[in-house]
């Protein structure tokens, strides 16, 4: 009758456990003296691996610590919104997702909006053309159109972030 793996692993782990130091102390020196070390150094190889050992077994070094068990389903704020974004923007083959798509669509939108540029009229089409770059202001007017890719997205960005920043004359603090 044999026992189910659990009891099999366990009692093995605990014979390991228990005749580990004796194995070092006999296989130390035993590999020592093969390599052609006397038989004083390699006793003294030895005596200091299976001390290590009793050491090492002492310790609670590599016990398993218990992780605290998060709340499951998702809190919303800031964290998640970027978590979130971070993880499906790009896809496997390093083309921006249709989710990403349709956030970057949604946001350099919005971008544009506050700005007071409106892309379904022609003026505000040429004025987004001159912030984000023709080809991006056809992506975000033409759904059928093709996607920037990741770089062209981040230059995007950032020139949008960068002109949305307030300038500074002289003597404004």
């Amino acid at each position: 009758m044999s026992h189910p793996p659990q009891f099999r692993q366990a009692r093995t782990s605990a014979f390991v456990r228990r005749w580990s130091p004796l194995l070092v102390a006999i296989a130390g020196p035993a590999l020592a003296l093969l390599i052609g070390t006397d038989l004083p150094h390699a006793l003294l190889i030895g005596g200091t691996l299976a001390a290590a050992t009793l050491v090492v077994r002492a310790l609670p070094f590599g016990s398993r610590a218990a992780w605290p068990v998060l709340p499951y389903g998702r809190r919303d704020g800031a964290r998640r919104d970027v978590s979130s974004l971070t993880w499906t923007m790009i896809d496997r083959g390093g083309a921006i997702s249709s989710t990403g798509e349709r956030r970057l669509r949604t946001v350099l939108s919005d971008a544009l909006e506050l700005r007071g540029l409106d892309l379904t009229t022609p003026r505000g089409r040429e004025q987004a053309e001159t912030v984000v770059g023709a080809d991006v202001a056809r992506w975000l007017t033409d759904p059928e159109a093709h996607a920037p890719d990741p770089r062209a997205v981040r230059r995007i960005i950032a020139r949008v972030q960068h002109a949305d920043q307030p300038t500074r004359t002289k003597g404004t603090p």
